[in-house]
């Protein structure tokens, strides 16, 4: 039998065809009804938390999308674009949907599919744990069998999910079992607020003499110059006049000057603030 896509003609090939070029000719055809309209709707969910069809593996008749004119326009101008996938994330990210607050207001409190709003969403696994690592100027090390990986390797640069870290594996890695969208788990569970408060690997950085926490403490610095970097550093922005009487109060109360500062960082890594896109 001759290869056939779904829905689509046989591929007339030879023995020494590769039949992967055929596929991709066919899913790239203009008139190729799929590969642009999920191209389209894995794009929107990776942006704004939710698909225009939810969930984005779940492409069926009885699962229509929220709005199928908005993933009809995405998709034909995909289309246009020559299936570039840098025009689709330029044209998703400089939308007004993804520029809309997430904090709700009357009208929009109760939309969970229409895009009235920002939907906020925690970080991914591997983006959260080095977010971590370049506050507090202390890279994670892996290792793996055959051994350590480079200084300064990333979680994101991570080849598979058989490098160990408990870190990833509680915040919802996937575990590459299958194709499906649903193996990466984002949704907040205990098991994860636990990790913030007891993981080794958190409490290494903090402690880390090398790190920023080291550098704070040996600075000639002002706690109230300290606490502005330090908000600026994590939140990217000034911390207001209460914040910063609050954290001011509690360096001045701790005379382990390290572990103050190492408290006051572990205090703002933890808040929905750092840990979640809004």
């Amino acid at each position: 039998m001759l290869p056939r896509a779904p829905g689509g003609p046989e591929f007339k090939l030879s023995r020494y065809d590769d039949p992967r070029r055929a596929l991709a000719k066919w899913m790239t055809a203009a008139d190729n009804p799929y590969f642009a309209r999920t191209m389209a709707n894995r794009m929107w969910g990776h942006f704004l938390g939710r698909g225009i069809i939810h969930p984005i593996d779940d492409a069926r008749s009885t699962n229509p999308p929220s709005n199928p004119e908005l993933l009809d326009a995405l998709a034909r101008d995909f289309v246009a674009s020559g299936y570039d996938v840098k025009h689709l994330i330029r044209v998703i990210c400089n939308s007004a949907a993804y520029g809309l607050s997430s904090v709700p207001v009357e009208a929009n409190t109760d939309d969970v599919q229409s895009f009235a709003r920002y939907y906020p969403r925690r970080l991914p696994a591997e983006v959260l744990l080095d977010a971590f690592g370049q506050v507090l100027e202390s890279p994670t090390k892996f290792r793996s069998v055959a051994g350590d990986f480079p200084k300064g390797t990333r979680a994101i640069d991570l080849p598979d999910e058989a490098v160990p870290s408990h870190f990833l594996d509680v915040f919802g890695r996937s575990a590459r079992n299958s194709a499906c969208e649903c193996e990466r788990v984002d949704a907040p569970a205990l098991g994860q607020t636990l990790e913030l408060v007891s993981s080794a690997e958190l409490q290494g950085k903090l402690t880390s003499d090398k790190g920023y926490v080291g550098r704070l403490v040996s600075n000639k610095k002002s706690h109230e110059e300290n606490v502005r970097d330090i908000f600026l550093r994590v939140f990217a922005r000034a911390p207001r006049p209460r914040e910063m009487a609050i954290a001011v109060e509690f360096l001045e109360s701790q005379a382990d000057r390290k572990e103050a500062y190492g408290s006051l960082l572990w205090s703002l890594l933890a808040t929905n603030e750092f840990l979640f896109n809004h």
